[in-house]
């Protein structure tokens, strides 16, 4: 995990952060900040990221009922 990862995971509180979810055929993901009041996953991407893993991940959570917003490092 970079810095720059760390750094936005810090801005939120430590039981939201690294939350493992399944999906009814056994697979997972690990969220870097979800908010399960509010329904919603942070994904901070710092590294490269193919648009099949990112439709994946995104379709794989939009299943589970969750919004997904990504925070990512373009510099």
């Amino acid at each position: 995990m970079s810095d720059w990862h760390r750094e936005w995971q810090n801005r939120f509180p430590e039981d939201t952060r690294e939350i493992v979810k399944f999906n009814s055929a056994g697979e997972k993901h690990r969220a870097d900040v979800l908010i399960e009041k509010c329904k919603i996953v942070y994904e901070f991407q710092h590294s490269s990221l193919t648009s099949k893993e990112f439709k994946e991940r995104n379709n794989f959570y939009n299943r589970l009922g969750y919004k997904v917003i990504w925070i990512f490092d373009v510099e």
